[in-house]
């Protein structure tokens, strides 16, 4: 990962040293008698880095940012040498005030001077084990990269650093106005199997407008490993947050977004390991966590899961899961039991994903006694059409009750769900900051049962920000 410094040094000259102890402490250029100018300076200080001479270039280099605190390439130039030299720390302070720097003043600085200090910033970061700070510096030298092949080499950089760092520190972000975000009804009756009328529906069981806003951020960090595998410790943190539009608020008087938010706080440890007698890997998670609901405690929750490949090739991959979860509500425990079949596909054609899985519930409530089946296929082209990164999928589930209560009346059969949704992924790849890129999701959803309460039909819109590497 040792960056190069770009522009050829004009040569280290023997008065260099005498020459620039004499630099006055302004100006653009030193006196008559003395042999150098200030560019001429940095030629001299950047050639001894790179004839392997870091003390006489960091003597250069801190002399020069007293003449002009501002000059970028001298900051660099003291970031590469005092790295080379053992000091890190202030390679890495150095590296900063030369980023800073070249912000200020862009004109008449070399084209790829900004790509240069990301890089030799985040080696500085890397030979100091910080390895959260040198991924930091990597995705700011992508912004920065001066052709696709130095893009490709930062990206590699970075994706190693990730690998031997033991801490992970992931967030994302989503904003969706949608014209349905309590899953309420399209009809104003309710019926049952679309004869029985029950009567008119008002307030929320009706579908209610806004924006739904949801942030989830996960810290995870690995502990060294032994000769069965690792143990990973992490801190999950999820919130989806809602706002009803006037329009919704006019159809449930009284009724506020915060009636539909859920925040979830989870402490994980995940033991990544090998089954029995084998070499092939499992991992199995223990999650204890909180929820809250409606801005209330909904109670402790506990969350074991395990997972496995079952195939694992150069363009593809297949995996299973299991899941158990346990909520402890004060209206009565939940209990829920999932199975999950996962793969995805990497041909010259593009990219195909796919999951299928099995959900069920129980509760004391039997209105929250269910079993759900569900799958999702999603198509990736192999390369973006112009700037933009595209993604469709296709979502289908079927969800049955088998006993289901409208008030104190049952519903003969229960309820059953049937759902189809369509979601098209935006992501224009040339307006990422850092090697994010804002992600536009087009969604449609319909929702049929034979209690009319429970068909809805959603369309949305979701912004968020996407990691492409």
């Amino acid at each position: 990962m040792q960056p190069a410094l770009r522009q050829a040094a004009l040569g280290i000259a023997l008065v260099a040293g005498m020459a620039l102890a004499a630099l006055p402490a302004s100006g653009e250029e030193v006196a008559a008698e003395q042999s150098l100018t200030l560019d001429e300076a940095r030629d001299v200080a950047q050639g001894a880095v790179l004839a392997g001479q870091p003390a006489l270039a960091r003597a250069i280099a801190m002399r020069l940012v007293e003449v002009d605190p501002n000059d970028a390439r001298a900051w660099l130039i003291l970031s590469a040498s005092a790295t080379a030299m053992g000091d890190t720390a202030e390679g890495r302070r150095a590296g900063s005030r030369a980023w800073i720097a070249a912000g200020r003043k862009p004109e008449g600085l070399p084209p790829a001077l900004r790509y240069d200090i990301a890089r030799h910033t985040a080696h500085a970061a890397w030979q100091d084990g910080r390895l959260l700070a040198a991924q930091m510096w990597l995705r700011r030298a992508t912004d920065e990269a001066p052709d696709e092949a130095e893009y490709e080499r930062t990206v590699a950089d970075f994706r190693e650093v990730r690998r031997q760092n033991p801490t992970r520190l992931a967030f994302s972000l989503s904003i969706s106005p949608s014209n349905n975000l309590n899953g309420g009804s399209s009809s104003a009756w309710l019926t049952i199997d679309d004869w029985f009328y029950v009567g008119p529906q008002s307030g929320a069981s009706l579908a209610l407008s806004g924006v739904r806003t949801v942030m989830q951020a996960r810290l995870d960090h690995a502990l060294p490993a032994d000769a069965n595998g690792q143990t990973v410790l992490g801190l999950r943190a999820f919130g989806a947050y809602h706002d009803l539009s006037s329009e919704a608020q006019a159809l449930a008087p009284g009724l506020s977004g915060k009636f539909l938010n859920v925040t979830l706080v989870e402490g994980t440890v995940m033991r990544q390991t090998r089954w029995p007698g084998s070499d092939w890997p499992v991992s199995v998670t223990l999650g204890l966590g909180h929820v809250w609901e409606a801005g209330e405690s909904a109670g402790p929750s506990v969350r074991l899961e395990a997972e496995t490949p079952l195939r694992i090739r150069e363009n593809s991959w297949v995996k299973t899961s299991a899941l158990s979860e346990w909520n402890r509500r004060p209206d009565g425990n939940l209990t829920s039991l999932g199975l999950a079949l996962e793969g995805q596909w990497t041909l010259p054609q593009g990219t195909l994903s796919w999951v299928a899985a099995y959900r069920n519930g129980d509760a004391p409530d039997v209105n929250r006694q269910y079993s759900a089946l569900s799958g999702e296929i999603s198509y990736e082209p192999p390369r973006p059409i112009g700037d933009v990164r595209l993604r469709g999928s296709i979502i289908a589930g079927l969800k049955d009750y088998p006993s289901y209560l409208l008030g104190p009346f049952g519903v003969t059969d229960g309820r059953e769900d049937e759902t189809l949704g369509l979601a098209l992924d935006i992501m224009p790849v040339k307006f990422g900051l850092m090697g994010y890129v804002p992600r536009l999701t087009l969604n449609a959803q319909a929702t049929d049962s034979n209690i009319s309460r429970f068909e809805t039909r959603q369309i949305g819109v979701s912004l968020g920000i996407e990691s492409q590497f």
